[in-house]
């Protein structure tokens, strides 16, 4: 009820109704008792939204500055979710290629390596790029790239500066014979 409402209305809802302090004293009765569904972690999630949006904290008002359990395990689950995040940073700075589109540009990242495809070929397994979908523009744009690559079973692409331009040709390999 007060997720959905004007902000404006929902402070002064906060303030004089009990509804919100009922679904806070059921919260902190529940992470009292050691039981933690996600309802309550939103709630006190969305109490500690009233300082930016409105000056005030929740956490200090009369109503709610006695729910001690619940503040304390909202602590303890931001300080997890923080521990978690940096996990998923190291995780993905030591393998930056299956978590990120490796068509330069693109800028898509996946939470986890599964959400993007991978490339079907002979590559190496390390060295394996993922594009976000056969029906992008990112794994087009690299295919012709990439492909040489994959045909040939080379540890990395061999133009590693492409520039994007669509008409840009290595000189090396640049054949006059036509």
């Amino acid at each position: 009820m007060f997720f959905m409402r004007d902000p404006a209305a929902s402070f002064h809802l906060i303030v004089v109704e009990s509804a919100m302090h009922n679904a806070a004293c059921c919260a902190n009765v529940c992470t009292n008792q050691a039981f933690l569904p996600r309802i309550v972690l939103r709630i006190a999630a969305w109490l500690t939204t009233v300082k930016p949006r409105f000056g005030v904290d929740a956490r200090t008002m009369p109503k709610f500055e006695e729910f001690t359990f619940l503040w304390v395990a909202y602590a303890i689950y931001q300080m997890v979710a923080i521990e978690r995040e940096e996990d998923r940073l190291d995780m993905v700075a030591k393998a930056l290629h299956e978590y990120r589109s490796a068509t330069d540009g693109c800028g898509i990242q996946a939470y986890h390596r599964d959400a993007l495809r991978k490339c079907g070929g002979n590559c190496p397994p390390g060295t394996k790029p993922r594009y976000r979908g056969y029906r992008y523009w990112c794994l087009v744009k690299h295919q012709f790239v990439h492909r040489y690559v994959c045909k040939k079973v080379l540890a990395v692409d061999p133009i590693a500066d492409d520039d994007g331009y669509p008409n840009w040709v290595d000189e090396e390999t640049y054949d006059t014979s036509y």
